[in-house]
C-alpha cells in the first residue's frame, strides 16, 4: 500500500516537473525566439512624421547663408570595416550600390582611423588632430582614480571625455566661411551634444530623435536618410542670393549606425539565412561567450562567427540601399556633380580575431582599416594607394571650401598613428577581463610595417605585406626596433609618458551625462 502511494506521488512529481519544464521551455523560446532568424523591414510612418517635425523645427530659424563655395557632404558609416566590402575584395556582395557610385570616385586603399571607437575617431575627423591632442577619448582606471583624487568628485559613471570648446572644428571653420552646417547623426551614444561634436553646426539632430516602433539603440538608416533630405529641402530656399545666380553652400554631415551591434538582419537582405544563429541575439549568451573569448582567450566558435558576420553583412545591404537613396536624393536637389562628397567609416569591428569582439579594445587592422571614397570636381577617379588617416579629411574639407586652415591640425604624413586609452568603461570594470584592457595602446604604421606599444610594456610588430592578419609578431627584427624608436620619439615630442597615469589638463571638460545619455550608452554596450 505504502509502495503504491509512493509511486503515485512520484508520478505526480514527475508530471509537475514535466509541466514546469514545458513552461520554462515555452517561456525561454518566446523570450529568445530561436526560430526568428530574421525580422521584416517595415517603415514606421509615425516615427517618420515625428522626425520631419523635429527637423523642420530645427531648421526654422536658420540665418540666411552668405558664403560661396561648393557643397560638402561627409557621410560616416559607423563601424564599417573595409574588408567586408566587395570594393575592397570581399567575396560576397554587401554594398553593390556604393561600389557602383565609387566607380566615378577616388577609392583609398590605405585609409585608417586614429582610434578604434566612435568618440576619438569623430573628434579627429572634425578637428584634424590625434586623440592625444584633442583629448576626446577614454581614461584608464588609474587615470580615473587620479581624477577623482584631484577633483574630489566621486561616483563618475563614464570614463570618456568630451571634445572641449577650445578645439576648433571643421564645422566652425566652414560656418565662418558662410556655409550652412547641418548634422544628422544616428549614434545617440557618442554623437549626442553631450560630447561636444556638434560645435559649429547650425542644425544638429541626434539625441532628440524618438525611438520609434522598431526598437534599436540608434536611429535606423531609412529615418536618417529621410531627415537628411528633409533638412536640405527646408534649408535650400533660404540660401538663394537675390543679386546673383546660385546660392550659399551647405555642409552636410550624416552618420549611419547599421554596422554597429546589436545586429538586426532583415528579410530580403541576408545572403545565407541558414548561417544565422539565435545565440548572437541573446544578451546573456553573448556575455558568456565574451568571457570565454576576452578573458580565457578561447577561439570564437566558427558557427557563431559565421552567424555574426552574416548578420553584419545583412546590415550592410540594408544600409547600402538607404545610402543610395540619400545620394540620389541629394543629386535631385542639386547636391551632386559639383559637390564634394566623402564617404568613410570611423572604425571597424572584431569577429574573434586576436581573441577580441566588437571594437574599442585594441588597435589591430580589423578595427583601424576602414573605407574611404571621395567624389567631386577635380577628384581623379581610380584607386589611391597612398596612406591617409581620418584626421586628414578635416584639411581636405577646409581646402575644398577655401577656408582658413585649422591651426592645430596634424597631418598624418609617412607615420600614421592610432591611439586607444583603455576601453569602454563596461570592459574595464569587468572582473574577468577588465585588467586586459586597462592600458594605453598606440599603433604606428609606416608603409606596410606596424608596431604597437602599450603602457603595460607590450611591444608587437607586424609586416602587413606578408601578414595582413597580424598573426606573426616580428618585434625582434631590426626594422621593428627602428620603427619603435621613431614611435618613442613621436611620443617624446608631445610630452607623452604612458608609464605614469596622466592627470587631466586644467581645461579638460567632464561630460554631463544624464539618464537618457546613460541609457543610450548602455544600449550600445558601453556601460553596465
Amino acid at each position: 500500500m505504502r509502495g503504491g502511494r509512493a509511486l503515485r506521488w512520484l508520478a505526480r512529481a514527475l508530471a509537475l516537473a514535466a509541466i514546469a519544464a514545458a513552461c520554462f521551455g515555452l517561456t525561454y523560446g518566446v523570450m529568445h525566439r530561436p526560430w526568428e532568424r530574421m525580422v521584416p523591414y517595415r517603415e514606421d510612418p509615425a516615427a517618420l512624421a515625428s522626425d520631419r517635425d523635429l527637423v523642420l523645427a530645427a531648421v526654422d530659424e536658420l540665418p540666411a547663408g552668405t558664403g560661396l563655395g561648393p557643397d560638402i557632404v561627409m557621410v560616416v558609416l559607423d563601424t564599417l570595416r573595409a574588408d567586408h566590402l566587395e570594393l575592397y575584395g570581399y567575396p560576397h556582395s554587401t554594398m553593390p550600390r556604393l561600389t557602383s557610385w565609387a566607380a566615378r570616385g577616388r577609392v583609398h586603399d590605405a585609409f585608417t582611423s586614429t582610434s578604434s571607437w566612435t568618440l576619438p575617431a569623430h573628434a579627429s575627423l572634425f578637428t584634424g588632430q590625434y586623440p592625444s591632442t584633442h583629448r576626446a577619448h577614454g581614461r584608464t582606471l588609474e587615470a580615473d582614480h587620479l581624477r577623482r583624487l584631484i577633483t574630489g568628485r566621486s561616483g563618475m559613471r563614464v570614463l570618456e571625455r568630451p571634445l572641449g570648446e577650445r578645439s576648433v572644428t571643421v564645422a566652425e571653420r566652414l560656418w565662418e566661411q558662410g556655409y550652412t552646417t547641418i548634422g544628422i547623426a544616428a549614434n545617440r551614444a557618442f554623437l549626442s551634444s553631450v560630447w561636444g561634436l556638434d560645435q559649429g553646426f547650425d542644425v544638429w539632430v541626434c539625441e532628440q530623435v524618438q525611438g520609434g516602433a522598431t526598437y534599436l539603440p540608434y536611429t535606423r538608416a531609412d529615418r536618417i536618410t529621410a531627415m537628411s533630405l528633409e533638412a536640405v529641402d527646408a534649408t535650400l530656399p533660404d540660401l538663394v542670393f537675390p543679386e546673383q545666380p546660385g546660392r550659399a553652400p551647405v555642409f552636410l554631415f550624416v552618420n549611419y549606425m547599421e554596422p554597429h551591434g546589436p545586429y538586426v538582419p532583415r528579410e530580403g537582405y541576408v545572403r545565407d539565412p541558414s548561417a544565422l544563429r539565435w545565440m548572437y541575439r541573446s544578451g546573456s549568451a553573448r556575455d558568456r561567450l565574451a568571457v570565454q573569448v576576452l578573458s580565457e582567450k578561447k577561439a570564437l566558435p566558427l558557427d557563431v562567427k559565421a552567424a555574426w558576420q552574416e548578420a553584419y553583412d545583412a546590415e550592410l545591404r540594408f544600409l547600402d540601399e538607404q545610402l543610395a537613396l540619400l545620394l540620389v536624393g541629394l543629386e535631385e536637389r542639386g547636391i551632386g556633380p559639383d559637390a564634394h562628397i566623402i564617404i568613410a567609416s570611423d572604425h571597424g569591428e572584431y569577429f574573434g580575431e586576436h581573441q577580441l569582439l566588437a571594437h574599442s579594445k585594441d588597435l589591430y587592422q580589423q578595427a583601424l582599416r576602414v573605407p574611404l571614397i571621395v567624389r567631386g570636381p577635380g577628384v581623379e577617379p581610380g584607386r589611391d594607394p597612398r596612406p591617409l588617416q581620418i584626421q586628414d579629411l578635416a584639411a581636405e574639407m577646409i581646402a575644398v571650401a577655401g577656408a582658413e586652415p585649422l591651426e592645430r591640425a596634424e597631418p598624418s604624413g609617412e607615420l600614421q598613428v592610432a591611439e586607444l586609452y583603455g576601453s569602454r568603461g563596461r570592459d574595464l570594470r569587468n572582473g574577468r577581463y577588465g585588467r586586459r584592457f586597462n592600458r594605453v595602446r598606440r599603433a604606428f604604421l609606416q608603409g606596410d610595417r606596424k608596431v604597437i606599444l602599450g603602457s603595460d610594456g607590450s611591444f608587437e610588430a607586424y609586416d602587413l605585406s606578408l601578414d595582413p592578419s597580424e598573426m606573426e609578431d616580428r618585434s625582434d627584427e631590426p626594422w621593428a626596433l627602428e620603427l619603435a624608436a621613431q614611435a618613442q620619439a613621436w611620443m617624446a615630442a608631445r610630452g607623452i609618458d604612458d608609464q605614469v597615469p596622466q592627470p587631466d589638463q586644467e581645461d579638460d571638460e567632464e561630460a554631463e551625462v544624464d539618464d537618457a545619455n546613460l541609457e543610450a550608452l548602455r544600449a550600445l554596450g558601453y556601460v553596465d
